[in-house]
């Protein structure tokens, strides 16, 4: 009888291999979730991105019909008051840009996420356009207005962000 009572006992737990499957299943739906969760903040930044870029293109529109024209300057910039959800952004570089090209008052304004897979842009001529694999500088920005690049001298570029200089006065948030 004694020992029968002590080998109920020692059945009473999980094995190793139990425990391995369990752990194993677990870190499953741990990394299923994870892959998940990457996805929606990616999702989640793209479109607090997207949302920032059409109230700045109404801003900017606003401002051409009290104005006459967009902005060609930093100070112009900032009376537009362009809101930013700033924690969505990349900001290891210069990666939130406004371009104008001054022959033909057209704007251009791009910016990637902060995981760096998607960039957008809108201009005054357009909605908005996904950059695939991130926005990779201003010369895409600048060349949906007719410009050659960044450095053309029909343009004018100001960067919302600029790396070591942080935030521009003109992107409140």
């Amino acid at each position: 009888m004694n020992k029968r009572a002590s080998f109920s006992r020692r059945r009473s737990g999980f094995t190793i291999v139990e425990l391995l499957i369990v752990i194993v299943i677990i870190a499953i739906l741990a990394a299923i979730t994870i892959v998940a969760y990457n996805g929606i903040q990616e999702r989640a930044q793209s479109t607090t991105i997207q949302s920032d870029l059409t109230a700045a293109k109404k801003n900017l529109m606003l401002y051409q019909v009290d104005q006459g024209s967009y902005p060609i300057t930093l100070t112009a910039l900032e009376a537009v008051g362009i809101q930013g959800s700033k924690t969505a952004y990349d900001t290891t570089a210069n990666d939130f840009y406004y371009c104008i090209n001054k022959t033909t008052n057209q704007w251009a304004m791009g910016a990637r996420t902060v995981s760096k897979k998607t960039g957008w842009i809108i201009s005054s001529t357009g909605g908005l356009q996904l950059q695939s694999g991130g926005l990779s500088g201003a010369d895409p920005v600048c060349q949906t207005v007719g410009l050659t690049g960044w450095a053309d001298t029909n343009g004018y570029i100001s960067n919302g962000y600029g790396a070591g200089i942080g935030w521009a006065a003109w992107v409140h948030g």
